[in-house]
């Protein structure tokens, strides 16, 4: 049995291939077996990272008669058959596994590996050992070091169904427009599941309120550590409804357009930055007049955040600006919420470019 392990970088291309020889012959038929294969990543940090492991298994009773065994595509933690009917002398078996990081994860890494087959270190350059009847089990740690972690900004338009929504949020697929909320006391929040680098980029998007049974509560872009573990995506809020615009409760620095002035709030209606917020209230540290009324006619929300300096312009006119830290990897959530008093509150046009 020859393993090997070929890591890839974001862009796709192939780093040095790693090989492992558990090539094994005998006189005897060989016991069924199954091999499990863990694949776990870390990168330029040791953070782990989400990885995925392909590839596939042949067999071949001796290399001139032409007797292969193809095994489907195997993924990191599954269990492949790889028996291929009773092995004799002569008999030997390639497990091919590529693991790759998720697309936007690193790239410009020196690989490091450290692998156990059944428990057992298994050491770069040794050969010959041999499956077990029965269950196996292999795991492989790479580690990145060296190298960088590559970000990807969410994409315009929300084109693609890779955005993760919880509670009243909706997006149909291939869309401009994705709904918050649309009665009372609702939540509804988006985030984009790959962690971003925010420094250098700008967020623009539109909201537009209308309908419901009056001016109330708003809607919110905001920067979640990407060390925070978020809940499953679902029907279930990400954050709380009322003055938590949706995102309230959930360590962030969120920009936020709210309609509608609870107590404590700066004002009735305005433009914030708000950080450190409780689930139904935000904690403002900047606001501002946003200029224009936030009910009816689509409102445009450009947040740009570079070296270390956060700005906020409504309909293209700056209205707050604020030195902010966020941290170098962060998901992007899009929320907005109701009380009591409801509104349709839409976000659309999503633009993400490098911040002039």
């Amino acid at each position: 049995y020859v393993l090997a392990l070929t890591p890839r970088d974001a862009a796709g291309n192939a780093g040095a291939t790693r090989t492992v020889d558990f090539s094994v012959t005998s006189s005897a038929p060989v016991a069924p077996a199954t091999v499990t294969v863990k694949a776990v990543i870390n990168g330029p940090d040791g953070r782990q990272i989400d990885g995925t492991a392909s590839g596939s298994l042949t067999c071949a009773r001796s290399p001139d008669d032409g007797f292969t065994t193809d095994l489907p595509t195997i993924t990191s933690g599954t269990t492949v058959d790889v028996t291929g009917g009773p092995r004799y002398e002569g008999t030997m078996c390639g497990l091919f596994i590529s693991l790759a990081e998720q697309p936007g994860s690193v790239a410009g890494c020196t690989w490091t590996y450290a692998s156990t087959l059944n428990g057992v270190a298994v050491p770069d350059g040794t050969g010959g050992r041999a499956l077990s009847g029965g269950a196996n089990r292999y795991e492989t740690t790479m580690a990145c070091t060296g190298g960088r972690y590559v970000t990807t900004p969410p994409p315009g338009q929300f084109s693609t169904n890779r955005w993760k929504t919880y509670g009243s949020a909706t997006l149909p697929n291939f869309t401009a427009t994705a709904t918050m909320t649309t009665k009372a006391n609702e939540s509804g929040a988006l985030v984009w599941p790959d962690p971003v680098d925010p420094n250098g980029w700008q967020f623009s998007f539109f909201s537009t309120m209308s309908g419901g049974t009056g001016q109330a509560e708003g809607v919110a872009l905001s920067f979640i550590p990407a060390t925070t573990v978020l809940p499953p995506a679902g029907s279930t809020p990400l954050g709380g409804n009322g003055g938590g615009l949706g995102i309230g409760g959930v360590p962030a620095t969120t920009v936020a357009l709210d309609a509608y002035g609870n107590p404590g709030d700066p004002a009735n209606t305005f433009v914030g930055i708000a950080q450190n917020s409780t689930a139904n209230k935000l904690n403002y540290v900047a606001s501002a007049d946003p200029g224009v009324r936030l009910r009816g006619n689509p409102v445009q929300v450009q947040v740009i955040y570079k070296a270390g300096v956060l700005t906020v312009f409504v309909n293209s006119k700056q209205r707050l600006q604020r030195s902010i830290t966020l941290p170098d990897r962060v998901y992007v959530a899009l929320s907005g919420s109701t009380g009591s008093i409801f509104q349709t509150q839409l976000i659309g046009t999503l633009i993400t470019l490098p911040a002039p």
